[in-house]
């Protein structure tokens, strides 16, 4: 939840109602700060560094990315040795 809160705080320190950061051409986040999406129309490659849930899917069709050429998703969920789990999932449009 803090991280959605950082989120919210961004948007409320840039002093808009709906900021356009333009300039944004590369975005890691992790699942909590969809929020941010909305606000980058031009990003080109975006990372989620957690396992992208329901509402951060939404978001990202919501946010109409015209620009996204990549999309990766890593996942590491800790346990004990044997249960722990890992995951990286990338792509992009195949090449013209």
């Amino acid at each position: 939840m803090y991280e959605r809160k950082l989120a919210t705080s961004l948007v409320t320190a840039l002093g808009k109602e709906k900021p356009q950061l333009q300039r944004v051409r590369t975005l890691v986040l992790s699942h909590n700060m969809d929020e941010l999406l909305r606000y980058c129309p031009n990003v080109e490659d975006l990372t989620c560094t957690s396992a992208p849930d329901k509402r951060f899917i939404e978001t990202l069709v919501a946010s109409g990315l015209n620009h996204l050429t990549k999309f990766s998703a890593a996942h590491v969920r800790m346990g004990d040795i044997w249960s722990s789990a890992a995951y990286f999932v990338s792509c992009s449009p195949p090449m013209r």
